[in-house]
């Protein structure tokens, strides 16, 4: 009897501090993608404010037209948007334009600049913070 208390008291040990293990991993976890984030908010921002008048003159300039896809009109990507990391530029049904990084956050989620006209008109999917004016950076959040 005494050897199958003491296999229970170092069975529960264990499974307790695997549990404190596997919270502590999910905590740093977090911690890190959070982390990863805000640092990739800062330098599309950074990158924004440094070359607002290369935006801008994308905005009021002709852009050409690279093709459309079901009501969402893709343009060409710029040799100066490239160096930017501008992957792909796009305006979506209700005007917005996204200009999306070619290097998502964490590999996995979108994320850039985008022009917004109607604010009412983002999805709840993505989460936005301004910058200046109609300029925006967003991230798609699930």
């Amino acid at each position: 009897m005494n050897i199958i208390i003491k296999f229970t008291k170092k069975l529960l040990e264990f499974i307790l501090y695997s549990v404190l293990l596997i919270a502590l991993a999910i905590i740093l976890f977090l911690f890190i993608t959070s982390s990863v984030r805000k640092y990739e908010q800062y330098k599309m921002i950074r990158c924004f404010k440094e070359n607002s008048t290369l935006f801008e003159a994308f905005m009021s300039g002709d852009r050409n037209i690279e093709h459309k896809i079901k009501g969402n009109i893709y343009y060409t990507v710029t040799p100066e948007f490239e160096e930017l990391g501008v992957e792909s530029i796009y305006q979506e049904f209700e005007g917005n334009i996204s200009f999306e990084q070619k290097h998502w956050v964490l590999g996995m989620i979108p994320h850039g600049i985008i022009y917004v006209g109607n604010i009412d008109t983002i999805p709840r999917w993505v989460k936005i913070e301004p910058i200046s004016g109609y300029w925006y950076y967003y991230r798609i959040v699930s």
